[in-house]
């Protein structure tokens, strides 16, 4: 799913679809620690734990600033084949 804005966040569609495949992966440019991927995760876990087949994984950029030339932002942001990576271990790893 793609909620398109952060405030407010709808929570409910995001634990729904969580209830549904019972694995949560949250893809977000900003921040790994204190962003809205770690926002999403924590009330997740927070109102939907039981419904988690799998810990969420949240793919964000490295924990650095972000860099100012274009090829190194495009090298700086999680790659395809990284999302993908994600994806397939989250897939595989259902109880």
């Amino acid at each position: 799913i793609d909620p398109r804005w952060a405030a407010p966040l709808d929570m409910d569609m995001i634990l729904k679809s969580v209830e549904r495949t019972g694995r949560l992966v949250v893809l977000d440019e900003g921040a790994a620690h204190t962003g809205l991927a770690a926002e999403v995760i924590a009330q997740v876990c927070r109102k939907g734990f039981g419904t988690l087949k799998a810990a969420p994984v949240a793919i964000t950029p490295p924990h650095t600033p972000v860099p100012y030339a274009s090829n190194l932002e495009k090298e700086w942001m999680p790659s395809d084949s990284e999302i993908e990576a994600v994806l397939h271990t989250i897939v595989k790893s259902a109880v």
